[in-house]
């Protein structure tokens, strides 16, 4: 992984290119040292530090905590000011209902509207993604994997589903970060596979079902390596009788199979 000089390299090269505000530059280093755990739970932003780090005036300082806050990585706490936010397993179950309302309609919908330069742009990330995985970083990846999520989503032909998505995507790469799961590209490669393959059919209800197998297999995963193990409130209510038979017999005490 990048270590936070390079990440503060490149994001003050690209805002002194023009390409991104000071603030912008703030926002996507402080973004960068929470998604890696560089800022655990818990940890309080100093502004004034922050602000003489980075060597920009407390102005875009504030702007980009207040992005990060509308974002969720970060929360404010009385006596404390702004904090990193822990990975509550309630709002890990949060992130998962929207993900998989938001992306399973999406799905179906890019199968019904997708454009065939839109279904070639989508295999050429995942193609080019799995092959490549192994050779770039965790950022890399996150960003190859935030991409092809986005391109479905931007294929369904609901312009602001795109918008949305973004911070549940970025939300959930800090769970699996946080918790230390090995979870890339790679390791996704046979369920994203699945969901193109149901799209260029123009299989809307294939490719619904197939993202939304893909959520919940990764649900299972980080509320199983959340302590003290995650509880159901919201998801009874967004699952399908069998995938929440699915979640209840992985999470179910004693061994997985």
């Amino acid at each position: 992984m990048a270590t936070s000089s390079d990440i503060l390299s490149q994001a003050f090269a690209s805002a002194q290119l023009g390409d991104h505000r000071a603030s912008d530059a703030v926002f996507r280093v402080a973004r960068s040292r929470i998604v890696s755990g560089e800022w655990p739970a818990g940890h309080r932003l100093d502004l004034d530090g922050i602000a003489r780090e980075l060597n920009v005036s407390q102005t875009p300082v504030r702007e980009a905590v207040l992005r990060l806050g509308a974002d969720g990585f970060i929360t404010k706490l009385p006596y404390k000011g702004a904090v990193v936010r822990g990975v509550e397993s309630h709002f890990v179950e949060e992130v998962f209902a929207l993900r998989l309302r938001l992306e399973g309609l999406g799905a179906r919908l890019a199968a019904r509207w997708r454009t065939d330069a839109q279904l070639e742009e989508v295999q050429s990330i995942l193609t080019l993604a799995t092959k490549d995985a192994a050779k770039h970083d965790w950022d890399w990846q996150a960003d190859a994997n935030d991409r092809f999520h986005l391109l479905i989503a931007g294929a369904s032909g609901v312009d602001e589903t795109p918008r949305i998505l973004g911070p549940l995507l970025r939300h959930t790469e800090r769970f699996i970060m946080m918790l230390h799961l090995n979870i890339g590209m790679g390791e996704m490669e046979h369920s994203h596979q699945g969901v193109v393959h149901a799209i260029e059919r123009r299989d809307a209800a294939g490719a619904e079902r197939a993202i939304r197998s893909h959520l919940v297999e990764l649900f299972v995963e980080l509320a199983a390596a959340q302590d003290p193990p995650a509880t159901l409130r919201l998801l009874p209510e967004v699952l399908s009788r069998p995938e929440l038979s699915r979640v209840r017999t992985a999470l179910a005490p004693g061994p997985r199979t």
